[in-house]
C-alpha cells in the first residue's frame, strides 16, 4: 500500500507539473502575440507605386512592338490582324497607366492593386507578343535607309550574314 500511495503522490505531482507547464507556454504564446501585434503596421499598406522607369520602359515596349508588328505586315499578310489590334496596346497602358498615377494613395489597397496589375499585364503582353515575331523576318529594328543593307526581310534576301562588330559584312569589303 505504501508504494501505491506514494506512485499516486508522483503521479499527482506530475499532473500538477503538466498543468504548470501548459500555462507557462500559454502565456508564453500570449506575450509573443502580443509583441507581434505591436510590431504590425497600423493599418493596411498599398503596394508601392509603380516607378516612372517601369512605366516609361513599358510604355515604350508597347509602341515599340505596335509600330515593328505593322512595319512588319506590310510584307507579312499573317499579321494584318495583329497590326490592327496593336496601336490599341500603348493607348489601353496610358489609361492604366493614368489610374495608377491619379489614384495611389486615394483608392482603396484592393483597387491600387487591381489598376497595377492591369497595367503590368498589359506591359507583359507587349512584350510576349513582340517576342513571339520572328526575328529572321521581322526585324526588331528597321534597316537604316542608304546603308546598303537589304530592305527585304524575307530570308535569304541578303547575300551574306550581318556584320559583327567592326567587321564588314561578307561579300561587302
Amino acid at each position: 500500500m505504501a508504494n501505491g500511495s506514494s506512485a499516486r503522490a508522483r503521479g499527482r505531482r506530475t499532473g500538477r507539473q503538466a498543468l504548470i507547464l501548459l500555462a507557462a507556454l500559454g502565456l508564453a504564446a500570449a506575450v509573443a502575440g502580443c509583441r507581434k501585434a505591436d510590431e504590425a503596421p497600423a493599418g493596411p499598406v498599398g503596394p508601392e507605386p509603380m516607378s516612372e522607369e517601369e512605366q516609361r520602359r513599358g510604355m515604350a515596349a508597347c509602341q515599340a512592338y505596335a509600330e515593328r508588328v505593322c512595319r512588319c505586315a506590310k510584307n507579312d499578310p499573317s499579321l494584318e490582324e495583329d497590326c490592327s489590334f496593336a496601336p490599341a496596346r500603348p493607348s489601353s497602358l496610358e489609361g492604366a497607366l493614368g489610374v495608377v498615377n491619379e489614384g495611389h494613395g486615394k483608392m482603396a489597397i484592393n483597387d491600387q492593386i487591381a489598376s497595377q496589375t492591369a497595367a503590368r499585364d498589359i506591359i507583359k503582353g507587349c512584350f510576349e507578343a513582340d517576342a513571339r515575331l520572328d526575328p529572321a523576318t521581322c526585324p526588331r529594328t528597321p534597316p537604316e535607309p542608304g546603308s546598303g543593307a537589304a530592305t527585304d526581310v524575307t530570308p535569304g534576301a541578303s547575300d551574306g550574314p550581318p556584320a559583327v562588330g567592326n567587321e564588314p559584312a561578307m561579300g561587302h569589303e
